[in-house]
């Protein structure tokens, strides 16, 4: 069995979840045992200032130990990097090394990104655009997406009351923004349509200026809802704004919301256009008149509706779940 060590940014981080752990059960049936090695102190640096000196020390040590006492491996499999910003002890990590990037780490400063790609043997990129831009350091470049587990929707049973009809956005409170951009339209719908609700699931609540506190409801996320609170909604939608981190970004909410078989609502933007490009799974607006038309266009036609929810499905369960991304995970380990 081919031995795969995983160095991780984080237990609970999403991309340590997402890209690596929820393939190891996968990559073992395929004859690959992956160890996870996730950060104890964590990648990525805590907001206040006076917390981030102590944050430095404690992944420092964390980190030079590790380099120490690196289990023998046939690969080992780096998921973004040891330490957020900067490049520390990726030199020392064992040979050949595979470098996988979810996210446009790259932005605002990419000479630590660059050194870890030279010295790579292989990188994974989510996207096409992460690979476009890897590609100037390293070619050796495979695009691999972020993987749904399709059976994990399948086997929930909705509970969603029949009298609302509910549009979702799940993430963390750092995508806010782009939710509050849309605001407008959503308000526009909510009013127009009195049974239809607006359903933020994040770490914090959302803080709107026109929405008011009867069009939306708010759950807390956790690991017990985090699959059936897309289950239970109509349309998911992914706002973002027309920049160089959003194009990085791996549509991974999107393809959650597809695995659902919801409808999406999404901006067009980087991966999410190329979803999009796949099928009749929804509408890609680009400015508040264009989500208030297609968010309209999925409340009332139930006929449209059922048919984007059937293709949003189709589309994930044939390109993205996880068995077919594992065993494109496997492939580029064993090319090296």
């Amino acid at each position: 069995m081919m031995k795969v060590n995983a160095f991780t940014t984080g237990y609970n981080a999403p991309s340590a979840r997402y890209r690596v752990r929820q393939n190891v059960p996968f990559l073992k049936k395929l004859g690959v045992h992956v160890n996870e090695i996730y950060s104890k102190s964590g990648s990525f640096p805590p907001p206040d200032r006076l917390k981030q000196l102590l944050w430095a020390a404690s992944n420092l040590t964390e980190n030079s130990i590790k380099m120490l006492s690196q289990p023998s491996a046939d690969v080992t499999w780096l998921q973004k990097v040891l330490m957020s910003k900067h490049y520390t002890f990726e030199g020392f990590l064992k040979r050949p090394l595979v470098f996988d990037v979810d996210d446009a780490i790259f932005i605002p400063q990419e000479d630590f990104v660059k050194k870890i790609a030279l010295q790579s043997q292989k990188i994974i990129c989510g996207n096409s655009f992460l690979a476009n831009n890897f590609s100037r350091w390293n070619t050796n470049i495979d695009i691999i997406p972020t993987a749904v587990d399709v059976s994990r929707y399948d086997n929930i049973v909705p509970t969603k009351s029949k009298d609302f009809f509910y549009i979702l956005w799940t993430g963390t409170q750092s995508g806010f923004p782009f939710v509050y951009q849309i605001e407008k339209a959503l308000k526009i719908i909510v009013d127009r349509y009195d049974y239809v609700k607006i359903k933020i699931v994040s770490d914090l609540p959302p803080t709107f200026k026109i929405l008011e506190p009867n069009d939306y409801i708010f759950n807390y996320w956790n690991r017990e809802i985090e699959f059936s609170s897309i289950v239970n909604a109509d349309i998911g939608i992914m706002p973002l704004k027309a920049t160089d981190r959003s194009r990085g970004k791996c549509s991974y909410k999107m393809l959650c919301y597809m695995a659902a078989k919801l409808p999406v609502v999404v901006s067009p933007i980087g991966m999410n256009k190329e979803v999009l490009d796949l099928g009749k799974i929804g509408f890609g607006p680009t400015n508040i008149d264009e989500w208030v038309d297609a968010l309209e266009q999925l409340v009332i036609n139930s006929k449209l509706h059922d048919e984007c929810s059937k293709n949003a499905f189709d589309v994930v369960n044939s390109g993205f779940d996880i068995k077919t991304v594992s065993k494109q995970i496997k492939k580029t380990f064993t090319s090296l």
